[in-house]
Formats: structure tokens, C-alpha cells, sequence
């Protein structure tokens, strides 16, 4: 190890993961102080540059390092930006850590789901605590460091089958996708639970050991109560995976059965028995949490989130058309790759590293049970549809296992093409798609080429007026203003347990963090949206307010525009000129009306 890190080759790769990662933190300091992003450009390049480099002659421990480095260098390209939070559930969770430490006690009510996630009501506030800093820090720098563990324990877990070149790249194929470090950036506790969740799998493979067949117990516990979503989504594919093992009795698993069985079949009994407790009031809601589990797998939803969203909505240049198809290459690597081990499985030839068959084959059942799960979801849409988990976060969760097919699908279609035409090897071609991959995940490409750019890591022109107002839209929904943060904070302090109405954004956003409101769709609240439209939930009409508070934030009163998530209506129908301004920093006001 230390001769690894000693030789020059071994200095060379950890010098550029390290220059990369410096020019990320400047360079976003740039963007923050002056709004400059080339130093921050640079950076991202020198991240995808590293995929011809690392995996070159390295040893395990210098691609862990620089993979470790990298990650962090991903996230906080996305979490610095600003000195707030930035996300969109990131801030439900912040409101309840904060309570979380006010009251040095959990909660006597379980009637919000967060209530009863206890990575959100032990775990941050005990590393709050311990580490002495302040919940913003937590969220913005301690999580990316927990969260580059996930990388990590995935290239150990792919080692155990494939080279280290196959391993390396399929780190990369999700950590390069836009989901690792935009979205898993603002979903914590969804995080959180990943990190269980590839531990989990690593005690999976060795659970022939009776020390990690307990500790896969307790992982199991771990994922339960840290997020709901991954556990219903976990109960699917370990459902389908203990099925597959009882029904394929001709692959020699008669001889493991039990020892395979036995971790799987734990974690669904966990899940079942606490949620069952948690969440309802008997065992005769069983039911009741079966219908959850499969609602919480949509993929399919038309909306943002949903799959045939992704696949079929118009873009706005050839350049976002470039990405689309940029998927659709890793897609079509990750099904060829498994048909090809699927073939080599029956023919008797597996992987480059081979271990004991109950690891392989328990692997290759796991992504089975993925591929099953994604065509179920498609073909029976109405299972998988409203107050569903989406399409991102089971993506993501599912690049974690099934991304090493990605690229044993790529070396397949470059050994086709090298036969018929002279190209490079399927190192460098990889490469090469690792990087524009990334330049096109991380909106680089899209900067530089002057088209629609939604990532305010890159650049935040579009708070200063971009005539497209979705871009506005969704760049102000996950960015904070000190303007707003500071309205916010006033309203939390002066508030006296009055009414507090806003728009979609500010109350799920900013409202709820720093202004101390809680919001639930299900539960009477003192926040309301403002809607433009028809009266739901929680959402009302501007004729309807009564007495209380009118929040506006920056986004508001820059564009004159109101939003109910994504609809958009005109500020002066709210006729804030005749209610009472009792705050105002020019950009954020806080109205009383009576």
C-alpha cells in the first residue's frame, strides 16, 4: 500500500484527483462571490479526464482513494453553492433535525413520516452535536463525506467479480450521472440509506459468515428506519429475489438455500414488522403497507420524474436531444451487458473473478429482480403510479447494482466494432463517453454552448432575468436567496402562530427550513399555497385568504409571477398593494393581512 502511494504513477493520479477537487472549491467560491464558473469548468473537465487515467497500471487502494476524492469533488460542486442548503426535501428534513435538537427527544407523535425516520430524528442531531457545527454545515458539507462511502463500498462490491478496470468504470457510469450529485445532493436521508444499503449488500455476499449474516440484521434495521421509500423498494426486489431462489433449484442452490435466504428474507420481515407498528394501527394494515410498497416503485409517472417524461418530452436544443441519447447508449450497455452474463451463466463461463457460485448467483438475482421491477412498473402502470417513490431515486438506487453491466455491454459493442473497423480500445471509447457524459450531466455543455441550463452550480445568469421563466423556475426552487432566508427568519421570530401563505416553493422550500413551518399535505398546518387555480388540500385561492402573513420571496417580486409547483400565475392578482407591509429587505417582503 504505501509503495503504491509512494510510486510516482501513484502520485500522479492522487495529485490530479486532488487539483481537480481544489479547483471545485474555488471555483465555486467564484461563482458565488462573482458568479464566474470557468475555474469551476475546468475542475468538472479535470474529473472526466481522470477515467483515462486512474485505472492505468493502480492498485485497489490508490482508485478507492481517487474515487473518494472525486465524489467529494461531485458533490460539493453542487452543495456549496450559496451559504444555504440547497434542494427540495432536504429542507422538510432540516425542519425536523432542528426539532430534533430543541427537544433533545423524539417526537410523541408519529403522524408525519419523518417523525419516525430516525436518521433524520438520532443520527444528524448526535453528529451535529458531536462535531459542533451548525445544521446548515451538516447538510452541505458532513453529508457529502458520509455519502462518498457509497462509491467506495460499490467498487469493493464489483471487485469481488470483475477487474478493476470494469469496477472503476462502473463507479463512474453512476457517479457521472447528474442523479449522484444533483439530485442525492438535496435527499439525505434517502442517502443515508444507500450507505446502509451497499453495506448491506457487501454482508450479503459473506453472509456464509455467521459475524456478517448478524451484521447484514443489523443493516437491515438500519435501512428500515432510516427511509421508508428504500425499504418498500428493497421489500419488492428481495421479495422477487428470495423467488427466484426457490424456483431455481437447477443452478445448484439447492446446497445454499438457507444461508442465501436468510438475510433477504430478515429485511422484509423487519421492514414488515416495524411498519406495521410505525405507520399503522395493526397487523390487519398488512394490506394497507403492501399497497404502499408497490405505489412507492412509479417509474412510470408522466410527470418530471416519470420515465416516459424522460423518454418523450420535447427539448429545448440539440444539445439536451445529444443527452437523451447519451442515456439511452448506457441503457442499451446495461442490457446487453446482462444478456451477455446471462448467456455466459448458462454456458457455464462467468466473470473474470470467480468466487463461490452462492455470491454470483445471488449478484445476478439481484439485478434480475431490478430488470423485473422496471418492466412491471412499465407494464402495469396503474400499480406504480401516484405518491410514488420516482423514477430519479429508484434509478439511482438501481445504477448501484446493475452499472457494471453498462460497461461489460460496452466492451461487447466495441469488440463488435473493432472486428469490422479499426477504432481504439474499449478503455479509451469508454473513456471518452465517460466524459462527455459527464460534461452533459453536469450542464457544462450546455453553458459553453449558450442553450437552456438549469444547474446553478454552473451559472446563476438565469436569477438575473432569463427570458425562459421555468428555467427560473426550477433554478429558484433549490436556490436561496440570503434575501429570503433573512424575510424567513424574521417571519419565524414575529410569527405569532398566525396564518402563513406563499407559493408552492417558499412554503415547501425556505418557509420550512429556515422559517420553522412545518408543511404536510395530510396534517392542518399554518402554511398554505397560494394557487392560482382550484382549491386543494392545502392550496388556496387568493380570494380565500383570511387573516395572517403574505410571504413573497425574491423569486416573486423580481418576475411578478406566483407558482403552484410548475403553474404560474400573476403576482398583482394577490393585490398585496392593499395589505399591510410589515417587512421588507427591497427584495423578500413579509404583508399582514386582515
Amino acid at each position: 500500500m504505501t509503495s503504491q502511494f509512494n510510486s510516482f504513477g501513484g502520485r500522479i493520479k492522487l495529485s490530479l484527483s486532488l487539483i481537480a477537487f481544489s479547483f471545485v472549491i474555488f471555483g465555486v467560491r467564484l461563482v458565488n462571490e462573482f458568479n464566474l464558473n470557468h475555474l469551476l469548468i475546468i475542475g468538472l473537465v479535470i474529473i472526466g479526464v481522470s477515467s483515462y487515467l486512474v485505472h492505468i497500471e493502480s492498485d485497489d487502494i490508490i482508485i478507492v482513494s481517487c474515487i473518494f476524492i472525486l465524489s467529494l469533488s461531485l458533490l460539493y460542486h453542487r452543495t456549496l453553492i450559496s451559504n444555504y442548503i440547497i434542494g427540495a426535501d432536504v429542507h422538510v428534513e432540516y425542519y425536523w433535525t432542528q426539532k430534533a435538537i430543541q427537544n433533545t427527544a423524539l417526537p410523541e407523535s408519529t403522524d408525519h413520516p419523518y417523525a419516525s425516520i430516525l436518521s433524520v430524528q438520532i443520527l444528524y442531531p448526535i453528529i451535529v452535536k458531536v462535531a459542533d457545527i451548525n445544521l446548515t454545515d451538516f447538510f452541505k458539507i458532513t453529508y457529502p463525506l458520509l455519502f462518498s462511502v457509497v462509491p467506495v463500498s460499490t467498487y469493493i462490491i464489483y471487485r469481488r467479480f470483475w477487474t478493476k478496470e470494469t469496477a472503476f468504470f462502473a463507479v463512474l457510469i453512476f457517479m457521472f450521472n447528474f442523479l449522484y450529485f444533483k439530485k442525492m445532493a438535496g435527499l439525505v436521508r434517502n442517502g443515508i440509506a444507500e450507505i446502509l444499503f451497499v453495506l448491506l449488500i457487501l454482508a450479503f455476499l459473506k453472509s456464509r459468515d455467521s459475524r456478517f449474516a448478524y451484521l447484514a440484521v443489523i443493516l437491515s434495521v438500519g435501512v428500515v428506519v432510516t427511509h421508508y421509500a428504500v425499504s418498500y423498494f428493497l421489500i419488492l426486489l428481495f421479495g422477487i429475489g428470495l423467488t427466484t431462489i426457490i424456483l431455481m433449484g437447477g443452478l445448484n442452490f439447492g446446497k445454499i438455500n438457507g444461508r442465501l435466504a436468510y438475510p433477504p428474507l430478515v429485511f422484509i420481515l423487519i421492514s414488515v414488522v416495524y411498519y406495521t407498528i410505525i405507520h399503522t394501527s395493526g397487523v390487519s394494515k398488512i394490506y394497507g403497507l403492501f399497497l404502499n410498497t408497490l405505489g412507492s416503485f412509479g417509474i412510470i409517472s408522466m410527470s418530471d420524474g416519470g420515465s416516459i417524461h424522460w423518454a418523450t418530452v420535447d427539448l429545448p436544443s440539440v444539445y439536451h436531444q445529444i443527452m437523451r441519447y447519451l442515456f439511452y447508449a448506457s441503457q442499451a450497455g446495461i442490457i446487453i451487458g446482462y444478456l451477455k452474463l446471462s448467456i455466459d451463466k448458462l454456458s457455464s463461463t462467468w466473470m473474470t473473478r470467480r468466487l463461490e457460485d452462492a455470491d454470483i448467483d445471488l449478484y445476478h438475482v439481484l439485478s434480475g429482480g431490478i430488470f423485473v421491477l422496471i418492466f412491471a412498473s412499465v407494464t402495469f402502470p396503474a400499480l406504480f403510479g401516484k405518491g410514488s417513490f420516482g423514477f430519479p431515486r429508484v434509478y439511482q438506487i438501481s445504477l448501484l447494482i446493475i452499472s457494471p453491466y453498462a460497461i461489460i455491454g460496452f466492451k461487447k459493442i466495441t469488440g463488435i466494432i473493432a472486428s469490422i473497423a479499426d477504432i481504439p480500445s474499449y478503455k479509451t471509447t469508454i473513456s471518452t463517453f465517460l466524459l462527455i457524459f459527464l460534461l452533459f450531466n453536469s450542464n457544462v455543455v450546455f453553458e459553453v454552448a449558450g442553450v437552456y441550463s438549469n444547474s446553478p452550480s454552473i451559472s446563476q445568469d438565469v436569477l438575473d432575468g432569463d427570458e425562459n421563466i421555468r428555467n427560473q423556475i426550477m433554478v429558484s426552487s433549490v436556490l436561496l436567496t440570503e434575501h429570503d432566508v433573512h424575510s424567513a427568519k424574521w417571519l419565524k421570530s414575529h410569527n405569532q402562530n398566525g396564518k402563513v401563505y406563499s407559493d408552492f416553493w417558499a412554503m415547501h422550500g425556505v418557509l420550512t427550513s429556515y422559517g420553522g413551518l412545518r408543511y404536510d399535505d395530510s396534517i392542518n398546518t399554518r402554511v398554505a399555497t397560494l394557487s392560482g387555480l382550484d382549491n386543494r388540500m392545502n392550496r388556496v385561492s387568493v380570494n380565500d385568504i383570511r387573516t395572517g402573513y403574505v410571504y413573497l420571496r425574491s423569486f416573486n417580486t423580481r418576475t411578478n409571477l406566483m407558482i403552484d409547483y410548475l403553474t404560474t400565475w400573476e403576482l398583482k392578482k394577490l393585490k398585496v398593494e392593499q395589505r399591510h407591509k410589515i417587512y421588507t429587505n427591497d427584495k423578500s417582503p413579509v404583508y399582514y393581512s386582515q
